[in-house]
């Protein structure tokens, strides 16, 4: 789904049920190349979240106990991948979930998390800085709002990157997945 929103943003969703994509428009399931050498080295050790990106941790793990969800944990695999996948975007000047080699979000984030079969989604936005309008992107979009509020969902990779020479300047990446201990 992409939605475009005031101040030339947009908004992607994609959810996954054990590797069956629910939504259309991903790339090939396939296993793929794992990131490149380059973005992945930058964000090896950038595991620790900006100030926007912590405020957005606080946002949605307030959001989803005032709606009687459990807080999300942060993932440093998913918040690894979030920020590859953020800065994939900046780098590459496109929004989209499948990254510039030809992964979807499942196969990125599997490759990251080193499993496989568990329940995850992913939410990218472009054009906002800061947490708080990020957030409210989301909230007012149905299916990027089912992914922040669901209840399979129990951590939280999030990023985001900064380009002023591609189109929309601040691309963000949230990653969602279950615990590995919740799988069926």
């Amino acid at each position: 789904m992409i939605q475009f929103a005031a101040r030339a943003t947009l908004l992607l969703c994609l959810v996954s049920g054990f590797s069956t994509l629910t939504l259309t428009g991903c790339g090939s399931a396939e296993a793929v190349e794992s990131p490149t050498a380059e973005l992945s080295s930058r964000h090896a050790t950038l595991t620790s979240l900006d100030a926007e990106e912590s405020r957005f941790l606080e946002l949605i793990n307030d959001y989803r106990q005032n709606n009687g969800l459990e807080p999300l944990s942060l993932s440093n695999e998913l918040t690894d991948a979030s920020h590859w996948m953020s800065e994939d975007m900046a780098v590459n000047d496109r929004f989209s979930h499948t990254d510039s080699q030809g992964q979807d979000p499942f196969v990125r984030m599997a490759n990251f998390m080193n499993t496989r079969n568990l329940i995850m989604g992913e939410n990218i936005a472009a054009g906002y800085s800061r947490a708080e309008a990020t957030f409210e992107q989301w909230r007012t979009s149905p299916g990027h709002n089912a992914n922040m509020l669901n209840r399979s969902y129990q951590r939280i990779g999030i990023g985001r990157a900064h380009n002023t020479k591609s189109g929309y300047f601040w691309y963000w990446t949230t990653d969602f997945a279950q615990d590995d201990n919740s799988k069926p």
